[in-house]
């Protein structure tokens, strides 16, 4: 779908705690307070730059093993979000050229929308939220 806007990137970090001040040294500013997204196994936290650049910071919360091939690798960029209207409309779009659906709607607890994730062919975690 033609349509799409990116709403955020996703890096995976190991501990919100240890990152954040070296995201807020570079520059960014923190949009929304971190919080821990049980329903996806996450902690998390939206940082701004000057530029209106978003960046989600993801890693695991204790005891699960969210994101650990990504950590195995030193984590880093994990994911790209991009806005839809639409994200039932989205993904069937998606699965239709091939994606799979690697999460199923699920209420963001940092966002208060839906998201999901699809694994693209070429190998990228695209994520949706509906806007």
């Amino acid at each position: 779908m033609s349509d799409l806007k990116v709403h955020h990137t996703g890096f995976a970090v190991r501990d919100i705690g240890d990152a954040l001040p070296n995201w807020i040294c570079d520059g960014y500013s923190v949009a929304i307070a971190p919080v821990d997204d049980i329903a996806i196994g996450v902690a998390c936290v939206l940082l701004t730059d000057t530029s209106g650049l978003s960046v989600e910071l993801v890693a695991p919360l204790p005891g699960t093993n969210s994101l650990s091939s990504r950590l195995r690798r030193g984590g880093g960029l994990d994911h790209i979000c991009y806005e839809t209207k639409d994200i039932d409309v989205q993904l069937e779009f998606e699965q239709a050229n091939g994606a799979l659906i690697v999460m199923a709607p699920k209420i963001s607890v940092l966002f208060d929308k839906p998201v999901a994730f699809v694994l693209r062919k070429t190998g990228l975690l695209a994520e949706f939220i509906e806007v």
